[in-house]
């Protein structure tokens, strides 16, 4: 798998045969089960409740190790002075906090892609980019295995939160894993929920046909 210069990847890659088109949010939301709404509440609860968190944590905890270390119990006094400094520290954490919020929430997800060529394929999902051949793949597979914490936490919720555990095992069985001949394992969760229907099966299509003996095998039925 490369991780480097993208002309180096290109050229082992070959032709674009398929660009995956990136579903906005509210549709990713509706792929996953969930409505419009959800969407809009997640929304509102990040902007407002996040770089509010964070603002109390970044300026909190200073005065809290402040009175700690000199058992001053009331700050107001000694910060009366720098009240104008402490206010200007406040919002600008706040705004950079919601800032951080708006960019990774919204505008950082826009990056991502899903791109088939004659030779491999080139993703991106998150902070976790690459590209990887076809030769080098050994297992190319729908889906994912549970992690051994998530296995349990689902035992749990298939009991006592069915509508939670029908919407993991559906982003479960949306993810991708992609397992290369010298051992590495790479695993895409919920890919491809994140994109056109039409051009997820596409994408499945070809490489089923261009590469039926790595498809959608496990570890057992792999000579």
């Amino acid at each position: 798998m490369f991780k480097g210069n993208a002309g180096f990847c290109n050229a082992h890659l070959g032709a674009v045969v398929l660009r995956c088109r990136l579903l906005g949010q509210i549709a990713q939301m509706k792929q996953a089960g969930l409505s419009s709404f959800d969407f809009w509440l997640q929304a509102v609860i990040a902007v407002i409740f996040f770089p509010f968190l964070v603002t109390c944590f970044a300026v909190g905890l200073p005065l809290a190790i402040r009175e700690a270390v000199t058992g001053q119990v009331s700050p107001e006094p000694a910060l009366a002075s720098g009240a104008p400094l402490l206010i200007a520290a406040t919002v600008l954490v706040y705004l950079l906090a919601l800032g951080a919020t708006i960019w990774f929430g919204f505008f950082f997800p826009r990056r991502d892609h899903l791109v088939l060529h004659e030779n491999g394929v080139a993703f991106r999902l998150g902070f976790k980019a690459g590209v990887v051949l076809f030769k080098e793949l050994k297992v190319f597979r729908i889906g994912r295995e549970w992690t051994p914490f998530e296995a349990s936490a689902m035992k749990i919720n298939r009991h006592f939160h069915p509508g939670l555990y029908v919407l993991a095992e559906n982003a479960r069985n949306m993810s991708l894993t992609l397992k290369l001949t010298r051992g590495e394992q790479i695993v895409l969760k919920a890919v491809l929920m994140r994109y056109e229907e039409q051009d997820v099966n596409e994408f499945l299509t070809q490489v089923y046909q261009q590469h039926p003996g790595i498809f959608g095998l496990d570890d057992s039925e792999v000579s």
